[in-house]
């Protein structure tokens, strides 16, 4: 899904989220030096790598979760119901697969690292609105960015 899309699963399931008095978490990924793979590597790597990405995001998701692209190189995960540990617990083992597992281009192994940003309330009754969680996460990722990448910052919204 696209920006657009994705937003709008998030406002659902905010809602959603609101009416049961449940958790919700989302994360905002980047992924690390992405147009440096693009420059070096061409963009059918550039492509391999989102695809890659993407699959580790079918394996290590729940069928209840929601990914989309949100820019250029940047998805927001949306993961209703989540705690801030279980969103840790898959956030960092997405990023965990990813960079223990090169992708080969022609005769080079690329290793892809993201930077991750999580937010989350433990009830999303208590949020205003969706924007709420992704400009904490937005900021999470902002510092995992700043303090040197492949790394997860996690941020929790006191209710």
């Amino acid at each position: 899904p696209n920006h657009r899309t994705i937003h709008r699963i998030l406002c659902q399931e905010l809602n959603r989220a609101q009416k049961n008095g449940r958790p919700m978490a989302v994360a905002m990924i980047d992924i690390d030096h992405f147009k440096r793979i693009n420059d070096t590597y061409g963009h059918p790597a550039g492509d391999l790598v989102l695809k890659r990405l993407t699959g580790v995001f079918s394996e290590k998701l729940s069928e209840k979760d929601s990914v989309g692209r949100y820019g250029g190189d940047e998805f927001l995960i949306v993961m209703p119901g989540c705690t801030l540990a279980e969103a840790q617990n898959k956030i960092e083992s997405i990023r965990d697969n990813l960079h223990k597992n090169g992708l080969k281009v022609g005769e080079n192994d690329i290793y892809i690292t993201i930077s991750t940003g999580v937010a989350s309330a433990s009830l999303a009754s208590l949020l205003k609105e969706s924007s709420e969680l992704v400009k904490k996460a937005d900021e999470a990722l902002y510092l995992a960015k700043k303090n040197g990448r492949n790394l997860s910052e996690f941020d929790h919204i006191s209710c």
